[in-house]
């Protein structure tokens, strides 16, 4: 439905262009360790979802 709105400030809330320099790709090169590490810390996840789950199933009996 329509809302009125206040008028907007005319002064940009933006001040500091210097965090543009976190967008730029630093063209690192990444040798595939945080692809593992990435893997074996999903793994440790579904582990614990299954724990979890195997812990809840035993206390409904």
């Amino acid at each position: 439905r329509d809302m009125k709105h206040e008028e907007v400030d005319s002064e940009d809330w933006f001040t500091d262009w210097q965090v543009v320099n976190y967008l730029v790709d630093k063209e690192e090169n990444i040798n595939g360790q945080i692809t593992e590490d990435y893997c074996k810390t999903l793994e440790k996840i579904e582990l614990a979802i299954l724990a979890k789950k195997n812990v809840l199933l035993r206390e409904e009996e």
